[in-house]
């Protein structure tokens, strides 16, 4: 039978039953479908248990009230929260931002403490809270979750209350608006900008069998530190601009209107969504526009005086204007030893600067950002507070709950967060190195083999000779020295040296970027072998671990270049025929270098510079401008863009992971 779908909000009548008109196979005929050739699906044995969830879900019965002021926890006229609280169900509560949904939690967490320890009435079993948003560690997250999950199991399919449990009251921000499938007996929110009113709508009664279901609203108060009249967000209302929230008051009243008349559910809201009020408040107004500039400064990762990189700080902007920084803890007293573990996802939590900023103004906590290039960590006053910064806390000085997350109390005292096993690579080392014993010819095979393999597969055969180049010479700077001596006493013996992968080493840094060392083994090659590499070739070598990419510079206090020095050893010829490679610092130089003859009136380039080759690469930010031919000639692949010259970056970085993680054999002859 042909699969009939009742689909989303449109302007046209509706149909008995409230669906919409079928869109049969049409739904599933895309046109990434089409391009592949590829049939839409047309028959579905399980179509008509599908079709019948779907008309049960847009029957579903909900009233909805538009709140004067914000509720009381507990009333004797029945109408607050606690009141409607139904056993065995679940009650959401949903707020603007992290601070009110956890004052809502803490709220009622002191009501039920205080009624609990009343003995003189009785009282049902106490409901059990849940506090969900964005500042939590992701681990801890996931336990509210997995509790959720755990309850939503548990309800039947008729809809009736879990038999023996006191119900769920969940608190959350809008990290519940969209993506999980949630049904709630009874829905307090705060009005919200009216594509979220729509959203947190969609979280009550969600299936159609919760009785008596009902969505409370109400406007909230503004925030006199966040929305204060000299703040940058004194229009606004916690994140939102306050002519949203005005605008979605009227509309919820509309739908308030409209049931009070005996109109169902659905049928009203698809009234009011029919209306040019609701398209004006659902129509998407951008508020930045990325220009070409904008966005080839974009393709640039290079960190300035703060150690961020100041053009991706605009990603971390959100249309609040708020910025966050990524906090962690450890065990530690005084300062950081150099070999604490990197931080895993888990054991992160995302807060806005201002908020860490405001925590370490007190003076009695400490915070810390590892310094990659000096391989220390360093103190960090809240002036140097940056977004996008991944920062150190250590556990005494608090901040954050397991059960309310980041509080910013120093009474709050997290318990740290490690993998175990396999223990997290320690910072500042060569953690894409630490996966296990391969040799550098091993290795270079390996990444060979899955450079060709990928380049099949993403058909890419017209740069397959350079990523053959590329996989060739990526890792020779692994041969120099002092990337091998720390590696010859834990070295295995069936793994013959040089090594270009390892394992089991506690804390390994040689203090160079392998990859520059490589680029220019690779670049001086290229002046005498011209046939063998191109100006794309050297970008994979520099970019293949997202270090060395479009600037070549110093790092620290020392003349160097990535840490290489010009006293350094001298790198050996790996097939032994060749004279040492020695290390020489004039590659960085800004706009390249050459010679004046005699008389200063002639200025004779002996190879571009570093600069002019990547700006060449990446062609002219906006379509109609020039762009020289000095660095890259014109029979090579140039002016790929932003988008093309990542894509073959990550190409290329994905061949070698895979070849690390053993995936790839040797090259067959």
């Amino acid at each position: 039978m042909a699969f009939d779908f009742c689909y989303g909000v449109s302007k046209s009548p509706v149909f008995p039953g409230g669906c919409r008109p079928p869109l049969q196979g049409r739904f599933f005929s895309t046109t990434d479908r089409q391009e592949l050739g590829v049939p839409a699906p047309s028959v579905f044995p399980e179509a008509q248990e599908i079709f019948r969830d779907v008309q049960e879900r847009l029957r579903a019965k909900k009233d909805v009230a538009l709140l004067p002021t914000r509720p009381k926890i507990t009333g004797k006229d029945g109408s607050a929260i606690l009141n409607q609280h139904s056993p065995g169900r679940i009650t959401l509560v949903i707020a603007n931002t992290v601070d009110s949904a956890r004052l809502f939690h803490d709220e009622i967490q002191t009501q039920l403490a205080k009624a609990s320890s009343n003995k003189k009435k009785d009282f049902t079993p106490q409901p059990r809270l849940l506090l969900l948003h964005s500042r939590f560690r992701a681990r801890d997250r996931q336990k509210v979750l997995d509790e959720l999950e755990a309850f939503r199991k548990q309800q039947r399919s008729d809809g009736s209350p879990v038999t023996g449990h006191p119900g769920i009251i969940l608190f959350s921000t809008q990290v519940i608006e969209a993506g999980y499938d949630l049904s709630a007996a009874k829905l307090w929110s705060e009005i919200a900008p009216w594509p979220s009113v729509i959203q947190r709508l969609g979280r009550l009664n969600r299936e159609g069998k919760q009785p008596e279901a009902k969505a409370f609203f109400w406007k909230p108060k503004r925030d006199d530190i966040e929305n204060g009249k000299d703040s940058p967000n004194a229009r606004r209302t916690g994140p939102y601009e306050d002519a949203d929230l005005d605008q979605a008051a009227k509309l919820i009243d509309q739908l308030v209107s409209r049931l009070a008349g005996g109109e169902a559910y659905r049928s009203s809201l698809d009234a009011v969504l029919a209306t040019d009020e609701s398209a004006r408040a659902l129509e998407i107004i951008a508020e930045a526009v990325i220009r070409p500039d904008d966005l080839h400064g974009l393709f640039s990762t290079e960190p300035d005086l703060a150690v961020a990189s100041q053009m991706l700080r605009l990603i971390f902007a959100t249309t609040t204007g708020t910025v966050d920084v990524t906090v962690f803890w450890r065990e530690f007293k005084g300062h950081p030893p150099l070999d604490l573990p990197s931080p895993s996802r888990d054991e992160t939590v995302a807060v806005p600067f201002y908020k860490v900023q405001r925590f370490l103004s007190t003076g009695k906590e400490i915070a810390y950002l590892w310094d990659e290039e000096a391989e220390r960590w360093s103190k960090l006053s809240p002036t140097e507070l940056v977004a996008g910064m991944t920062i150190l806390l250590p556990t005494s000085a608090g901040g954050y709950s397991e059960m309310r997350g980041w509080t910013g109390k120093a009474d709050d005292k997290p318990k740290p967060l490690q993998s175990a096993n396999p223990p997290p690579p320690t910072l500042g080392s060569e953690q894409e190195s630490e996966t296990g014993w391969q040799s550098l010819s091993q290795h270079t095979s390996a990444v060979e083999n899955a450079t060709r393999h990928l380049s099949a597969v993403l058909d890419l055969d017209n740069v397959c000779a350079v990523f053959d180049t590329a996989a060739r010479w990526h890792d020779i700077g692994k041969a120099h020295s002092r990337w091998q001596r720390p590696l010859r006493e834990h070295a295995p013996h069936d793994v013959p040296a040089p090594w270009g992968k390892f394992s089991g080493i506690k804390r390994f840094r040689p203090g160079f970027r392998h990859e520059a060392l490589s680029l220019l083994v690779a670049w001086t090659k290229s002046c005498t072998d011209a046939d063998n590499f191109t100006a794309l070739t050297l970008y994979l070598i520099a970019s293949h671990h997202g270090k060395v990419r479009t600037v070549l510079r110093s790092t620290g206090d020392r003349d160097n270049l990535f840490g290489l020095r010009e006293d350094d050893e001298p790198l050996g010829s790996p097939s032994g025929s060749e004279a040492p490679f020695v290390i020489d610092l004039d590659w960085k130089e800004f706009a390249g270098n050459g010679s004046f003859s005699a008389d200063n009136k002639t200025f004779t380039p002996l190879r571009p510079s570093w600069t002019a080759i990547v700006g060449e690469l990446l062609g002219p930010a906006w379509r109609d401008d020039l762009v020289t031919t000095n660095a890259v000639p014109e029979d090579e692949l140039r002016k790929l863009g932003p988008f093309r010259l990542a894509y073959l970056e990550a190409v290329f970085r994905a061949a070698d992971g895979r070849a690390s993680k053993g995936d790839f054999g040797p090259v067959e002859p």
